[in-house]
């Protein structure tokens, strides 16, 4: 929370229970991580990077289900 993570590489991380509340997560790499949540109104994700399979982890703040 209220942390830094510009530019960070999480490579292939399990981000269970990790809080990114206010966080600045700008140019990011979550591409091989999985297990986050992270709420893109409350953190900076400017050109972050996601995959498709990871996609979830951005959405589960609106309870919407993705197949």
């Amino acid at each position: 929370m209220n942390t830094d993570l510009t530019e960070t590489i999480f490579d292939f991380c399990d981000l269970y229970r990790s809080e990114f509340d206010k966080a600045i997560a700008n140019k990011a790499n979550f591409k091989t991580s999985s297990n986050f949540a992270i709420n893109p109104e409350r953190t900076k994700l400017k050109k972050a990077i996601f995959s498709i399979d990871n996609l979830n982890g951005l959405l589960t703040k609106y309870d919407i289900v993705i197949n």
